[in-house]
């Protein structure tokens, strides 16, 4: 009778706790005067920093697991219970947050802005942030649908424009564990090099509908699945781990026209580059 471990065994690797990852990225970055884009950089935890404390979320700062910035952006992880949190009301508030800091960027120059793309996403994450759920989240955030987003946007109105992967999409919001209604987003096909896959828009104040985007076309999405959404009804989620907590936040600036009405299939976006151009 063998008493050693079983080469299987000796395999199998636990796999790291699960994290929600909130990713940021400028638009236009290296675009704007060398003089400044230092001061940029350095606004931007700051900003995300000061939206968490606003909306009474300042321990998700404090405890998160890990923060980087990339020079022209910013990540940082949370437990995966804390997802919801991320999604509303944190959006609601960093977008005001940016808009009242355009006064304080235009004071330095006319011409600068701060307009930032946001994703969000989880899954297993060890403490060093490197992992494939990592990769897939700056994916998100470099992909073609929200981009669009803000360069089709009134850039004195839309300071904010985020991406929802789709298994966020699918815990928290077809979930209920957010009062943002699925119709309030826009579900977009993504494909950045070899990543291919469903991202979901929300952009807290909207001023471009995401169905009248140019440069793509349209294919039909499951009537089923429209309906529920139009309805509001809530389907079964599959969270990686229980998630809780719940928030009550009055939703604001709802998009005009059709949000949930399509899919549409996007040319390839440029590789990842950290520090690339925007």
């Amino acid at each position: 009778m063998s008493t050693g471990t079983s080469p299987h065994v000796r395999r199998t690797k636990q796999l790291p706790p699960y994290r929600a990852v909130f990713a940021v990225d400028t638009k236009d970055f290296s675009n704007s005067p060398s003089a400044h884009q230092q001061q940029l950089s350095r606004d931007i935890p700051d900003l995300l920093a000061q939206a968490l404390d606003q909306a009474g979320l300042s321990r998700l700062w404090e405890n998160r697991v890990f923060g980087t910035s990339t020079g022209d952006g910013y990540y940082f992880g949370v437990d995966a219970t804390d997802v919801p949190f991320l999604v509303d009301p944190f959006l609601t508030e960093l977008d005001e947050v940016l808009q009242d800091h355009d006064e304080v960027v235009r004071a330095r120059d006319r011409a600068l802005r701060l307009r930032l793309r946001a994703s969000i996403h989880l899954g297993p994450i060890p403490d060093s942030g490197l992992s494939t759920a990592m990769n897939e989240t700056h994916r998100l955030l470099d992909s073609a649908p929200v981009r669009k987003i803000l360069e089709e946007s009134d850039p004195d109105s839309t300071f904010l424009a985020a991406i929802l992967s789709q298994r966020v999409f699918t815990d928290v919001i077809r979930g209920a564990y957010v009062k943002l209604r699925p119709a309030r987003f826009a579900e977009r096909a993504v494909k950045v090099k070899s990543y291919e896959d469903v991202g979901y828009l929300y952009t807290p104040t909207a001023s471009v509908n995401p169905d009248s985007l140019d440069g793509v076309d349209a294919a039909p999405v499951d009537a089923a699945q429209l309906q529920k959404d139009q309805q509001g009804a809530p389907e079964q989620a599959h969270p990686p781990q229980p998630i809780t907590n719940t928030v009550n936040n009055t939703v604001h600036n709802e998009f005009s026209g059709s949000t949930g009405g399509s899919v549409l299939q996007v040319g390839q976006a440029r590789d990842i580059g950290f520090n690339g151009q925007n």
